[in-house]
């Protein structure tokens, strides 16, 4: 059997998701974005609060079928679920945290191949950001 943690590593827990309102408005309002199309990714690194909270937004305006919305939130999810685990060992280790809000810009659905490459490279720019500026020697 494997041991609690390697369980506990491929979770979406929700203590993980971003979901208070004053928190997403500030993200939006002063948050960073960087983009690797059809997915942008806005962030805000937290000083002195270790972890990472994540949301997921799809445009009605681009995706009508509400769906075909909820499918790609549940694609981007589960990208974002099997490959978190480097950025939030590294934001622990180095007591940064991170808040994340990925949106995605398609107008047609993506095959999960594609968002999950291009969830795996804005997670590895979110890391280097971290690296650059913020994490302790």
């Amino acid at each position: 059997m494997f041991p609690h943690t390697a369980v506990m590593a491929f979770t979406f827990p929700k203590s993980e998701r971003l979901t208070a309102r004053k928190s997403i408005q500030a993200l939006f309002k002063s948050g960073k974005r960087t983009t690797a199309f059809p997915i942008s990714c806005i962030y805000i690194v937290q000083p002195q609060q270790p972890g990472v909270q994540v949301g997921f937004s799809v445009s009605k305006r681009n995706i009508k079928s509400a769906v075909k919305r909820n499918r790609m939130k549940r694609i981007m999810r589960e990208a974002y679920r099997l490959q978190k685990q480097d950025l939030r060992d590294f934001c622990e280790t180095h007591n940064v945290g991170l808040h994340v809000f990925f949106i995605y810009l398609g107008k047609d659905l993506a095959p999960y191949a594609l968002v999950s490459d291009k969830i795996h490279h804005l997670l590895l720019r979110l890391e280097e950001v971290v690296k650059e500026n913020y994490a302790k020697a």
